[in-house]
């Protein structure tokens, strides 16, 4: 008999009114054989809370095809939020409050491609603010023990490309949408964190998404039309 997958959230929440997740990680790159975004989303779906139907896309480390695949996706499922992850370099989640209008890094995707200093929307603000809860994510986070930190700069590569994108995106429907930085899987604490402590802090994350906390201690589902 197959083992049941149990819920990331207690049975004793509310349903959500947020029925509609779609989560976006990305493939390996950089030579590593792992990226521990994609590792933290890729079986939520089976653990999803009863109310909520839950979608995770691995998208590619290139420039030119990785929106486009979540723009995809996006009009297949009409989600009501979308959080995007990334891997950075570090020990902590790093909850990015906005994406730029530019594309910068001496590194290649995974295509080979290299982009030195190109604007995503040469029409496009320099800046676009993240829609998510960010405050709610840190104190989610917080209250994991878990390290976290704000981030004005998504980095210049793919991961900023598509957080642009995103939030340059008018066609989409989901209010709540951002991205989210989790760290380096690393066993031993030195330049990462454990993977199964990253996977902890991103259900922390999505419960903060479908729930907010009352005065009273009580969680509530989250409006995703405020």
């Amino acid at each position: 008999m197959a083992e049941e997958t149990t819920s990331f959230v207690s049975p004793e929440y509310p349903e959500p009114l947020i029925k509609k997740l779609l989560l976006s990680g990305f493939e390996p790159f950089g030579g590593s054989p792992v990226n521990s975004s994609w590792e933290a989303i890729e079986n939520l779906p089976d653990e999803a809370p009863e109310g909520l139907e839950i979608e995770s896309v691995q998208l590619p480390v290139e420039y030119d095809r990785s929106y486009e695949l979540l723009k995809a996706r996006i009009e297949e499922f009409d989600p009501d939020a979308i959080v995007c992850f990334g891997l950075a370099a570090g020990r902590e989640f790093r909850i990015e409050r906005r994406a730029e209008n530019i594309d910068r890094t001496l590194s290649p995707d995974n295509a080979g491609v290299r982009r030195l200093n190109n604007p995503i929307d040469p029409e496009g603000e320099r800046f676009l603010p993240s829609c998510l809860p960010l405050e709610d994510f840190r104190l989610a986070l917080k209250a994991a023990e878990l390290p976290v930190i704000f981030s004005d700069s998504a980095g210049n590569y793919v991961c900023n490309n598509i957080f642009y994108h995103l939030m340059n995106d008018d066609s989409a429907r989901a209010k709540l949408r951002g991205f989210v930085h989790v760290p380096s899987p690393d066993p031993d604490f030195e330049s990462g964190m454990p993977q199964d402590k990253i996977d902890l802090g991103v259900r922390e994350i999505l419960k903060s998404l479908l729930f907010v906390k009352t005065d009273s201690g009580e969680f509530e589902p989250r409006d995703p039309d405020k």
